[in-house]
């Protein structure tokens, strides 16, 4: 990916799924972004080609939950 912030394949795209997206499809309307809009996904943590996307609000994450 070469410090680019666009994924090399889009998630869900036939091309990524190829590749061993994990990503879901219908989601991303095959790889044309969230609700058809470009650019936007929904990301599968567990994804091998597009895991490291996802991000966890610091609300929902362990180390920053305070209580």
């Amino acid at each position: 990916m070469s410090g680019n912030t666009e994924p090399e394949y889009a998630p869900g795209s036939r091309a990524a799924i190829q590749a061993g997206c994990t990503c879901p499809v219908i989601d991303n309307r095959q790889g044309r972004g969230y609700m058809g809009i470009a650019g936007t996904y929904v990301y599968s943590g567990d994804c091998p080609l597009h895991g490291h996307y996802v991000v966890t609000p610091p609300h929902l994450s362990s180390k920053g939950n305070k209580e």
